[in-house]
């Protein structure tokens, strides 16, 4: 039996195909999570997540702006589960003893965000290739080295990717047929696209490139409007006052001793010395999702 023929047995039930994705979701990604790597960038997400936290329980929303990134849906996803952490286990400090700890439940918390965001791409991009193609597709980049690799890092690019996929399908998805329900969807993840990573502000850019179309006024109704701005001005309260804030926040991301600002200790010693340290400049994850973007279009053009 040829290959295609087995998997064409395997997607006569769709819940056993998701099940599988699961199943390989899971193995690659949860093996070793924490324990794994420590990124620089992870270590700085650490502080700027607590920080977040703090800000939001004191009502000091000056110190919710952490970074220009801005990272806002990085510091929500892992934030919280660490906050809980912390209550849970009775550490208050971050300290080379229990830092594994902390670092796991901050991938564990990402890791499943992106099966969550997986599962919605999954669904849109089912409506507009199909169940079959849609699984595959979704299912080899899943698995692609590069995307793997970056998906198990305490980092936002994947989040980023997938935020952004999803907002370019459900923008063209309303294009074709409109709804009021998918133009607050779409202005939604076209917001959490820039709020996790400035960068996605490219996402609006090719956003409007695509309302040329005769849906263009039906596109920018009020409800529309409001799903994408509202989002936005939510999402930028951290801003109030950022330019006297700045030059502190961005002190705050420096890694090492900062017991004086929110109990976060993170002392290099030998706990660390057989880990790898990634520091990463180059990001190729987006082409190959534009790369993907371009050929979705060349067979469904808008």
């Amino acid at each position: 039996m040829k290959l295609w023929d087995r998997l064409t047995v395997l997607f006569r039930n769709k819940y056993a195909a998701l099940i599988f994705f699961t199943v390989v979701f899971f193995l690659t990604r949860f093996l070793f999570l924490g324990t794994d790597e420590i990124n620089p960038d992870g270590v700085n997400w650490h502080y700027r997540s607590q920080q977040f936290i703090v800000g939001l329980k004191s009502g000091d929303f000056e110190r919710t702006y952490q970074h220009y990134h801005p990272g806002v849906t990085l510091m929500w996803i892992t934030g919280v589960p660490i906050e809980i952490y912390k209550q849970i286990t009775g550490y208050t400090t971050y300290d080379q003893y229990n830092f594994l700890g902390f670092n796991t439940v901050a991938k564990i918390s990402v890791v499943l965000a992106q099966l969550v965001l997986t599962f919605i791409l999954l669904y849109y991009l089912s409506k507009v290739a199909g169940f079959k193609t849609a699984y595959l597709s979704v299912f080899l980049f899943s698995l692609e080295p590069f995307f793997l690799g970056n998906s198990r890092l305490y980092h936002m690019d994947v989040l980023l990717a997938l935020f952004m996929f999803i907002a370019l399908l459900v923008s063209w998805l309303n294009l074709k047929e409109f709804s009021y329900k998918r133009s607050v969807l779409a202005g939604i993840f076209l917001s959490l696209s820039f709020l996790t990573k400035s960068i996605g502000i490219g996402t609006l850019l090719i956003f409007f490139h695509n309302t040329r179309s005769l849906y263009f006024n039906n596109f920018y109704s009020l409800p529309g409007a409001m799903g994408e701005t509202g989002l936005l001005l939510v999402g930028n309260i951290r801003r109030v006052r950022k330019g006297r804030y700045k030059k502190r926040s961005r002190a705050n991301s420096v890694r090492g001793d900062h017991a004086g600002w929110g109990n976060f200790i993170l002392p290099f010693g030998n706990a660390y010395e057989n880990n790898t340290v990634l520091n990463r400049r180059a990001n190729p994850m987006f082409h190959e999702m534009f790369r993907f973007y371009i050929c979705a279009r060349k067979k469904y053009p808008f």
